[in-house]
Parts: C-alpha cells; structure tokens; sequence
C-alpha cells in the first residue's frame, strides 16, 4: 500500500540518520496503530501524531486518537487547541456575523456553544478551580 511505501521511506531517513524522530499528521486509531507497528518492524519509533483538538472540538474521533496514541506511547501534538481562536476571546458574536457574511465561511459555527457553556468556560480559563462539566 502506499501508506506502507511511505512507513518504509520514514524509517530509512531514520536509519540514514537524516531525522531524530518520525511522525505523522491526522492519523486516526487505526492508522496510528499500523503506522506504529510497520515502524516497530524496522526498528524505529512513532514519537508523535499531529491532530486537531481542542477544549471545545473533541469529537470526530480525536477523542478516540488521543487515547490510542497514549496507549502505543504515541505523543499527540494539537492544532487549533483553543478553537482556532474561539477560546482566546478573538470573537464576539458579531465579529463572527462579520466573518460569516464577507467570506461565507461558518466554520467557526460548529464551535459555538450556548452561554451556559460559554460562562464554564470563561470560568475554567479565569481558573478558580471548578472543572467545565463532560457533554
């Protein structure tokens, strides 16, 4: 298969010595575990697996990602962790009107939340100790 054409120049690079580490970029549970075990043959480590995941975007298997990577010793690097800037107070309902109408991208609209959820999280990232509730 090519990813397995493609498992076999990673780990020459790493025996050349042309890399110190090897890893890939959104590799789901599945892959990450084949990925990891061709690399295993050849003698080389998966050190990590670059996938989006944020506080708020935990879904679409990144979840299920996350806790594969851990189980092979597979370090997860994330992308967009405060969701794509959702999180970091950059946009208020109307910069995101704003947005939506000039360019057509609603994106960001999967990541809004409810001002329950908003107000946990603002009260999360102020950080008195009171964890934002699962669901």
């Amino acid at each position: 298969s090519y990813d397995e054409i493609y498992w076999d120049g990673l780990a020459e690079c790493y025996h050349r010595g042309l890399v110190t580490n090897v890893g890939v970029c959104n590799y789901g549970p599945t892959l990450v575990a084949k990925c990891q075990e061709a690399l295993a043959k050849r003698g080389v480590p998966l050190a990590s697996n670059q996938i989006a995941y944020s506080l708020l975007g935990r879904h679409n298997g990144a979840q299920e990602t996350l806790d594969k990577c851990n189980e092979l010793g597979v370090k997860v690097l994330a992308y967009y962790p405060f969701a794509m800037g959702l999180l970091t107070g950059k946009y208020s309902p109307e910069t995101m009107s704003s947005i939506e109408h000039s360019s057509g991208d609603s994106s960001l609209r999967s990541f809004q939340k409810s001002d329950i959820e908003k107000k946990d999280l603002e009260r999360y990232a102020k950080g008195d100790g009171v964890a934002v509730p699962e669901g």
